[in-house]
C-alpha cells in the first residue's frame, strides 16, 4: 500500500451503516443493466414459455402474447426464443423467456399459489379455434436455452 493510500487511524474501521452503504453502492455499480426489464417500473420476475410451436418467430409470438394477455407491446419484453433442445417430438417446439412491466391479470390471481400456468394460443390469426397449448412458468425446471444456436436444427443430443 502506498503511503498516501494509508488511511488515518480514525478511518480504518467503517461503521455497520457505512459498510451497508458501500455494499449497496457496489451492487448498484456492478450490476449490469442490459435488459429493459431491469429498468424502473418493470416487474422483477422472468417467466419461461415452453411448448411454443416451431413455426413461431418473435413477431408471431409477440402477437400471441399481446392477444393472450390483452397487452400492448410496451408492457412486455421477449428476451429469448430458441428451439427446445430436449423436445424430441416432431414438429419441434421452442422455449422463450419474457418479463412484464406489470403482472398480467390472468397471472396475478394465482401467482402466489402457482409457478406454472398453461394457455391455448391460436396457431393462425384467421382461425382462433385451431390452438396449441403453451406453458408459462417461473420455476425454470429442466433445460432452458437462452438463445438459438447457429444452425439450430442441426444438432444431436445423446
Amino acid at each position: 500500500m502506498c503511503e498516501s493510500d494509508t488511511p488515518e487511524p480514525s478511518q480504518r474501521h467503517d461503521t455497520p451503516g457505512q459498510l451497508k452503504r458501500k455494499r449497496e453502492d457496489f451492487l448498484i455499480a456492478s450490476t449490469p443493466h442490459t435488459s429493459d426489464a431491469a429498468k424502473v417500473g418493470w416487474d422483477k420476475v422472468t417467466y419461461r414459455i415452453t411448448r411454443i410451436p416451431e413455426e413461431f418467430d418473435l413477431p408471431r409470438l409477440s402477437q400471441a402474447i399481446k392477444s393472450l394477455f390483452e397487452l400492448e407491446d410496451a408492457m412486455f419484453k421477449l428476451h429469448s426464443l430458441a428451439i427446445d433442445a430436449t423436445d424430441e417430438t416432431e414438429p419441434r417446439t421452442k422455449v422463450a423467456t419474457i418479463s412484464f412491466r406489470t403482472i398480467p391479470a390472468r397471472l396475478q390471481s394465482s401467482l402466489h399459489h402457482a409457478d406454472e400456468w398453461d394457455f391455448d394460443i391460436p396457431l393462425s390469426p384467421t382461425d382462433p379455434t385451431n390452438c396449441s397449448r403453451i406453458y408459462l412458468d417461473t420455476h425454470f425446471k429442466g433445460f432452458t436455452p437462452l438463445s438459438p444456436a447457429e444452425r439450430d436444427g442441426e444438432y444431436t443430443i445423446e
